[in-house]
């Protein structure tokens, strides 16, 4: 008896995984399992179960989402570890090496899992700053030894003087300093970065730059990325046109990206039962 109760415990969370091949009615069984407990624990699992369902489906905004409100509900390492790597799949660099970080600060058991995530987070967003930053070689001539990177000689004066500007009143120094610490070139790729963007969002304007900020706050980058994605899903939604649209409208109002996912699912659905 106790080995029957074992096995039904170890298969308890797989099962929940693998309903059936229908990713949606998987996603519908899980909501209901999520509704009718109020162990925040269990509803963790729950979520996290449903963001995988969303990732194997190559649904990454949707899996990223629902690893957030699991993490909301309990924090595992696992958790944490599987939301950074989503980050890092879907390019978001800066979040998936503070995930990392987090990890390493409160979850020292997945110190290799972090330790690796970081590493690779912190390669791709150095080669970013390359991009936009290349080096140009010079040879001083005071000193006939192996050539120098000029932005070897004028990163730490540069991110210093760019940080110094700052100190007082912006805040994006203060969000990229409070992130990255003392690691001066990527507080300074982080500062050019949310600049950047915060620039780029002064051009638009309306509800769904409202909206945007809401959500995102100060994360310039974030409000630039939610503006983009909004502004295009609610240019696709106009085009379509029926009783589907309308029920998704009704149920996501002006997540524009959100009714344009329900439409498309709704209607892959509605086409496949009337094809049966």
């Amino acid at each position: 008896m106790k080995l029957l109760i074992t096995i039904v415990l170890l298969l308890y969370p797989f099962s929940l995984q693998a309903y059936t091949n229908d990713i949606s009615q998987n996603i519908r069984e899980l909501d209901k399992q999520i509704s009718a407990t109020n162990d925040k624990t269990k509803r963790a699992q729950f979520y996290s179960y449903k963001a995988r369902q969303y990732r194997n489906n190559g649904e990454d905004e949707l899996s990223i989402k629902s690893y957030l409100n699991s993490l909301q509900q309990h924090e595992t390492g696992d958790t944490w570890s599987e939301l950074g790597n989503i980050y890092f799949k879907v390019g978001q660099y800066e979040k998936s090496a503070k995930v990392a970080n987090h990890m390493l600060k409160n979850f020292p058991a997945f110190k290799v899992d972090a330790t690796d995530l970081l590493k690779k987070s912190k390669t791709k967003l150095h080669a970013i700053y390359l991009k936009e930053n290349p080096p140009t070689i010079i040879v001083n001539s005071d000193y006939f030894g192996p050539k120098v990177s000029r932005l070897d000689i004028l990163k730490e004066q540069k991110a210093s003087r760019t940080i110094a500007s700052s100190r007082s009143r912006n805040t994006i120094y203060s969000n990229c300093k409070e992130k990255w610490g003392s690691d001066y070139s990527m507080v300074e790729y982080c500062i050019k970065k949310q600049s950047k963007a915060n620039s780029n969002v002064q051009r638009y304007s309306g509800g769904i730059r409202s909206r945007c900020q809401q959500k995102w706050g100060d994360d310039y980058s974030m409000v630039e990325y939610c503006i983009k994605k909004q502004t295009k899903s609610s240019s696709n939604v106009k085009r379509y046109r029926g009783d589907i649209k309308s029920r998704c409208q009704q149920k996501w109002g002006n997540d524009y990206s959100m009714v344009e996912y329900c439409i498309k699912k709704q209607t892959k659905a509605r086409n496949n039962i009337n094809r049966q």
